[in-house]
């Protein structure tokens, strides 16, 4: 005489099956979305840095600019000045010894110290990884939590509820659903594996 047939060893495998694979994935899921996350707060950070520095950069820029349009003015009214003294023959004032050579001299090696310095922070701005391209590793973050979560349903959740009956009894129908189930979940997660590989090349 055949020993009654017990369903639970059936459904406590597929549960056992299931959620040691849901672990596998799902702390691999975990640890790359910390990644990411950590990534993209850098990214951030970096970014408003060098947002920063090159708008101090530009404001400076924007000041010598200034100083040397006042210059000029003031060159240019000097300049009227002086013939007019000429025609209304007034003597004209003894010019004081020029010191502001070394000065302007000085100026211009920092005004190109600024340009300088914004373009080498416009080359890093430009070279910074962009947020687009952390967007791409969140998405399949998700997918992969959409086939874990569809996975852990017909593979964990579904087992379980039909062992909380009592008398455990699973019919060939039932058993046919959790064995699809489970197998359409390990696919599930086999395609999700291959398109991840397949992103990274």
């Amino acid at each position: 005489m055949a020993a009654p047939y017990d369903p639970n060893w059936y459904l406590s495998t597929v549960v056992q099956s299931s959620a040691a694979l849901i672990a596998i994935i799902g702390g691999f899921l975990v640890s790359r979305l910390v990644s990411l996350t950590s990534q993209r707060s850098e990214f951030v950070q970096k970014k408003s840095n060098l947002n920063n520095r090159r708008k101090s950069a530009l404001q400076e820029l924007s000041v010598f600019k200034r100083d040397q349009e006042r210059a000029a003015r003031q060159k240019h009214v000097s300049r009227f000045l002086g013939g007019a003294s000429k025609n209304l023959l007034i003597p004209e004032p003894v010019p004081l010894p020029d010191s502001s050579l070394t000065t302007e001299d000085v100026k211009l090696q920092k005004k190109q110290d600024v340009e300088h310095m914004v373009k080498f922070l416009d080359d890093e701005l430009s070279a910074l990884v962009k947020l687009d391209e952390i967007r791409p590793g969140i998405i399949a973050i998700i997918k992969g939590f959409v086939a874990l979560s569809y996975f852990g349903i017909v593979g964990v959740i579904y087992p379980l509820f039909l062992m909380t009956k009592n008398p455990v009894v699973v019919d060939a129908l039932s058993r046919d659903i959790v064995f699809f189930g489970f197998v359409s979940g390990f696919v599930a997660l086999l395609f999700f594996i291959i398109d991840l590989l397949w992103n990274l090349r």
